[in-house]
């Protein structure tokens, strides 16, 4: 698909034209397949999903050979994997590249779901180049799972309610609410609910009283008495009515 998109975009005067009326033929929008850019989140995702919409057209294209694109034509094999693609990794990235939703607090709740989907992946009916490609993306998902050990933050990130996390991780409504450090929706329940070591539990549970207990007698300063004009009203309030007293 990659090499197709390239080829398509590189031919201006024979495969770019007969992708246009291919499209047109198969009343679908004209429109290129997604560049695959090593760079860009998603990009392969996105090219993936647009060839697998256009199937009819890709297959059109390919199969004639005038066109000398048959090198790049998909076998239903082919195809099948095309239709494995991981869905979840879309939302995991689309979510974690949104500077005003991404937390710390989701970073384990996302690896999580990310990990539960892997550990179903036996059962499922995948290619197996997508098995084998799923076996390789655990590893590294493990890799730094293990890593959210060596910092405190991630531990007292989770520790702060008692709303049970499901797939609805992924829906921004709800992302929107969390917390930079303390997670007002999770608190040690979410281990619970996780089946979590209980030991694992009260460690977090330590690490986060040691981390505030130096604030537990501190005294909170008492608000300032509010300054009045001649009026007896406050001088913010006058101020910000224009009212001059």
């Amino acid at each position: 698909i990659r090499g197709l998109s390239f080829a398509i975009i590189h031919s201006t005067t024979i495969a770019l034209p007969a992708w246009r009326e291919a499209c047109t033929t198969h009343g679908l929008n004209v429109r290129l397949l997604p560049r695959d850019v090593a760079t860009r989140w998603n990009s392969t995702y996105d090219m993936m999903k647009v060839a697998r919409e256009y199937t009819a057209v890709v297959d059109e294209i390919t199969g004639n050979k005038s066109l000398n694109l048959r090198k790049f034509e998909l076998s239903d094999k082919q195809w099948d994997i095309v239709d494995d693609l991981l869905h979840i990794f879309k939302s995991a990235t689309l979510l974690f590249s949104r500077d005003n939703i991404s937390t710390i607090a989701q970073v384990i709740p996302m690896m999580d779901v990310i990990d539960d989907f892997f550990t179903e992946t036996p059962t499922r009916m995948l290619h197996p180049a997508v098995k084998s490609a799923l076996t390789l993306a655990q590893a590294t998902l493990n890799k730094y799972y293990s890593r959210t050990d060596d910092s405190n933050v991630y531990r007292i990130a989770m520790s702060t309610s008692s709303l049970s996390l499901t797939i609805s991780v992924l829906t921004p409504p709800v992302l929107t609410m969390f917390n930079v450090v303390l997670h007002p929706n999770f608190k040690l329940e979410y281990f619970r609910k996780r089946g979590w070591d209980q030991v694992w539990i009260n460690t977090a549970e330590e690490i986060l009283r040691e981390e505030f207990k130096p604030y537990v007698d501190m005294d909170a300063p008492a608000p300032e008495d509010p300054k009045v004009c001649a009026h007896g009203v406050d001088i913010g309030y006058c101020y910000n009515l224009f009212i001059l007293c």
